[in-house]
């Protein structure tokens, strides 16, 4: 069986190539337990699809918080960390920005054709302006 092993940290992956069935029996004995057990609690963070590299949990600041009765340690609180950064927010981040990008580009495209549109009708008018100045320059003459 072959096994390809990828490290997405740097980028790198491996094939190995692995002929003796038992030394496979961890994997698969690992992969039927993930089967049986039960669903993941949406509390679990690996399950929610969050970026480890980009975690911001260790650097909230904690407060020390003094328990009613006597005798009990004291523990720590964090506040809720809110937006974290997904690959869902990722996307839709690209996603508003794609739009943004094309609607900018249409109104330079709209703001070309109606500028071109003007200086037609701004040339017509010259001219209409300019033939009615001849007509009656000629009409002078006679």
């Amino acid at each position: 069986m072959k096994l390809n092993i990828s490290y997405p940290a740097n980028g790198s992956q491996k094939l190995i190539d692995i002929e003796d069935e038992r030394k496979l029996a961890v994997f698969h004995g690992e992969a039927r337990t993930w089967a049986l057990r039960s669903p993941p609690t949406p509390s679990v963070d690996e399950f929610k699809g969050y970026i480890s590299a980009s975690t911001v949990r260790k650097y909230v600041i904690r407060r020390e918080v003094q328990p009613k009765g006597e005798g009990k340690k004291a523990y720590t609180k964090a506040p809720r960390i809110q937006r974290l950064v997904t690959p869902q927010r990722l996307q839709h981040k690209r996603h508003r920005l794609a739009l943004k990008r094309r609607q900018s580009e249409k109104v330079k495209d709209e703001a070309n054709e109606y500028a071109q549109i003007l200086a037609k009708r701004v040339a017509e008018k010259k001219a209409e302006k300019a033939d009615a100045r001849k007509r009656r320059a000629s009409s002078m003459r006679k």
